[in-house]
Parts: C-alpha cells; structure tokens; sequence
C-alpha cells in the first residue's frame, strides 16, 4: 500500500461506482475542470457497467503519472459508501463547458510554467494569442475563460524564483472585453 495512505485504513477494491468523483472531485479533477461541479474526466462504460477515470486511459506516462496521482489500484476507502452496492449509470448534470483545456495541453503549460521565460514574455504571448482567436471570429467569452484557465495553468507551476528573477505575470484581459 502507497505510504502516504493511512496503513490502518480498510480498503475495498474500486468498484467503479463513481462516488468519489461524482461527490468530491480529486485534486487533478480541480486542477483540470475547475469550472465544473463533478470531474468531466468520469466517463461510464456500457460494456463494463462502471465508471472509469478518462485521466488514467491516457496513454504512456501522461496516464501512468494520473494513476500514481489518483492511487490507482489502493482501492476505496469510503466505508460509508453505499454506492458500492449498486453500481449503476447516475443521472448528474456535468457542466462540460467547452472551455476546459485538453490535459495534454494541460501538461505543456505545466511544462512552460516551470521554464525561465519572464513574465514580460508570458504576458506579450497571451495577448498575442488573444489576438489571433479575435482574428477567427472566437466568442469574446471564451477567449476570457480560456486565456484565464490557459493563465491559472501557467502560474500555478511558476517557481516563485521564476516570479522574483525573471518577473512576475502582469497580464490584465482589457483586449477582450
């Protein structure tokens, strides 16, 4: 069992019922569709009536780091879950906004979060970006959210000596608005 897990807790084998990212999404679930209630990442098989983590279907190590991340394989530890006895398809209404960014692209701005790049370069990127979408005719409104998910994936993996050294993201959205 993974160490960080309490050793005295009981755990039962994943059943796949969705409880827990139906009642309380994990922490990649937070960090990826921060603007819906449950995970979009919860996706139900007919075949196998269960629930499955998209996240961990990715393939190589993109889908190995979620399975390390989400425990995958320690089992539930929701002893109260009564779910488990029924795992059936559950009527929730997931806010699948078009403006949650693709994982891997996810991962390329954890990626770009962690380099040298000043903030200065960060910012004039953004607005650039912000202008080729104004370009395509792209609804003002999505260039708001992603440009803002797109800047919380950037500044949530900056080094705060990335911040200090190299200066901080000064990126203020009036072009949009």
């Amino acid at each position: 069992m993974n160490s960080s897990i309490n050793e005295n807790l009981i755990t039962k084998p994943c059943v796949g019922c969705g409880f827990c990212c139906i009642t309380a999404k994990c922490a990649a679930g937070q960090r990826l569709y921060k603007s819906s209630d449950i995970c979009n990442a919860l996706i139900w098989s007919d075949e196998d009536k269960r629930y499955y983590c998209d996240l961990m279907q990715l393939p190589g190590i993109i889908g190995d780091q979620y399975k390390e991340e989400l425990y995958a394989g320690e089992g539930c530890c929701s002893n109260l879950n009564s779910w488990r006895k029924n795992v059936i398809k559950r009527e929730v209404k997931k806010n699948k906004e078009i403006y949650n960014l693709d994982p891997m692209f996810q991962i390329f701005l954890r990626c770009l979060g962690r380099e040298m790049f000043g903030g200065d370069s960060i910012t004039l990127l953004l607005y650039s970006f912000q202008g080729e979408l104004l370009k395509r005719n792209i609804d003002k409104n999505m260039i708001h959210v992603t440009t803002k998910l797109i800047l919380h994936n950037i500044k949530n993996n900056r080094t705060k000596f990335n911040d200090e050294f190299m200066g901080g993201i000064e990126f203020k959205d009036e072009r949009v608005s």
